[in-house]
């Protein structure tokens, strides 16, 4: 190859709106995104998860990004998805974990965020902000994440 040539390498992601922020994540780190069903309260949780859910014969954490963002929480509406994660590096292979959308996310392929990179909210969940066409997604910062879900790691 010569150096004329560019190499250019997209990175498959979800635009995931929520009522707090709406994030732009990795498809390669999502399991599945799954209709939403009956979430079960988690009375003695921490207040960032919402409940429980049943998914693949697993009850999984379902993540309020409202809450972690210092929102209140906001449940889940009619069109409503849940965003299943696959557990994060460094924890244990069964730690899946969703948050919720309003909607179905959509995918994105990022080639080049020349001019798309805008100020990162002063957010701890955000490691950067793009601009995709009018709606400024956050890049959640997943060692932040893991480290607020798993505080015992």
């Amino acid at each position: 190859m010569s150096s004329s040539q560019v190499v250019s390498q997209s990175v498959h992601t979800l635009l995931v709106p929520t009522t707090a922020e709406a994030l732009l994540i990795p498809s390669a780190v999502v399991a599945e995104v799954v209709t939403v069903s009956n979430l079960v309260p988690l009375p003695a949780g921490p207040d960032w998860c919402s409940g429980l859910v049943a998914w693949r014969n697993r009850a999984l954490p379902v993540i309020s990004i409202e809450v972690l963002t210092g929102r209140p929480y906001v449940p889940s509406g009619p069109r409503s998805k849940f965003v299943v994660f696959f557990p994060l590096p460094g924890c244990h292979e069964s730690q899946f974990f969703a948050i919720q959308s309003l909607t179905e996310p959509q995918p994105n392929n990022i080639s080049d965020t020349k001019g798309m990179v805008v100020k990162t909210p002063n957010l701890p969940i955000a490691a950067s902000a793009l601009n995709l066409e009018g709606v400024v997604a956050i890049i959640p910062d997943l060692e932040w994440l893991k480290e607020t879900l798993y505080p015992a790691r």
